[in-house]
């Protein structure tokens, strides 16, 4: 947009006519702001006119555990959340990941006398990128019986630096309830022996596109007490999915982790 200012000149013949006489045109300057948000690779050029560009990235979020049989799994790790300032040039160009969820791990029940049950953990969520800046995926929620380097019914670490995103809770075991997965604010709760699974870890709440929303939340446990399939976490979020839980011969599936979303904001001057 071109914004002209104008002034009033009086002419010899009539003093009282007057004609207008356009100024220097005011350039100003615009804000813009890029949002991706279905997964996969692309390629961002700088515009002419931007030398540095404001960066909101979250990896995908871990899925949660699968479980059977009186068991509870743990929630997945959140995504890693970055946010800063990049300094750019125009004309370059820079590449934009968008990292996918992880899935949540399987569960079948048994069938008495005749078969026994099985369980999945989750999988890892994907890394989301902008340049050479990696937001790291949450790591997967651990099947019911599988237990983390935190130990049984454990909840998942925290993120601790850029490199070690979130970690996803330990499994319950038989009776126990999955521990919550980690999150960016804090870490995720343990789950208990009575079969109650423990509290995913806090997101970062943030404005950035424009909507308030929580962004990298680990995924609760789930509960040895109820027939519970895992929580899914939203798009764009990159949460960590729910762990699940199963009472007898029973099973459940934990849920699958948040994608992952990249938004660049700039200031670009426009001839």
């Amino acid at each position: 947009m071109t914004v002209r200012n104008w002034r009033a000149k009086s002419t010899r013949a009539d003093p009282s006519h007057f004609s207008m006489k356009k100024n220097t045109a005011f350039v100003p300057e615009l804000d813009q702001m890029e949002t991706y948000d279905n997964v996969g690779t692309f390629t961002w050029k700088v515009p002419s006119g931007v030398s540095s560009v404001q960066y909101f990235i979250v990896g995908g979020g871990g899925g949660g555990g699968g479980t059977y049989d009186n068991a509870g799994s743990g929630g997945g790790g959140g995504g890693l959340v970055l946010t800063g300032t990049k300094f750019v040039y125009p004309g370059k160009s820079h590449t934009i990941i968008v990292g996918a969820g992880g899935m949540g791990g399987t569960g079948v029940g048994t069938v008495f006398n005749v078969s026994s049950g099985s369980e999945t953990s989750g999988t890892d969520g994907s890394n989301s990128q902008f340049s050479d800046i990696i937001a790291y995926g949450g790591s997967a929620g651990s099947r019911s019986r599988e237990y983390t380097a935190n130990g049984q019914y454990a909840g998942g670490n925290r993120v601790v630096s850029p490199s070690n995103p979130p970690m996803g809770g330990s499994g319950g075991g038989g009776g126990g309830g999955g521990g919550g997965g980690g999150g960016n604010g804090s870490a995720g709760l343990d789950g208990s022996s009575n079969h109650i699974g423990g509290i995913g870890g806090d997101g970062v709440s943030s404005a950035f596109s424009g909507t308030l929303a929580i962004y990298g939340a680990g995924g609760a446990g789930g509960n040895a007490t109820v027939q519970q399939t895992g929580v899914s976490g939203l798009p764009n979020t990159g949460n960590g999915g729910g762990g699940s839980g199963a009472t007898s011969y029973d099973g459940r599936a934990g849920g699958n982790g948040g994608s992952g979303i990249v938004i660049l904001k700039y200031r670009r001057c426009c001839a």
